[in-house]
């Protein structure tokens, strides 16, 4: 498990779980912040893959 992965894990559920509690403009605030965190995640997957794809070819 990557560090991004950790901090992920140790940042997001908590916000994940306050997205059952929260209303309104907070939720919405919550939401935002976790689709970021998905993104960054879904990010440093694609760069490492094309890092390894660009290695091997090289």
């Amino acid at each position: 498990m990557s560090y991004l992965e950790n901090i992920l894990v140790c940042i997001g559920v908590p916000f994940l779980l306050a997205l059952l509690f929260v209303k309104g403009k907070q939720k919405e605030y919550l939401g935002f912040i976790l689709c970021g965190m998905c993104c960054c995640l879904l990010a440093a997957y694609v760069t490492s893959f094309f890092m390894a794809s660009y290695v091997l070819t090289h």
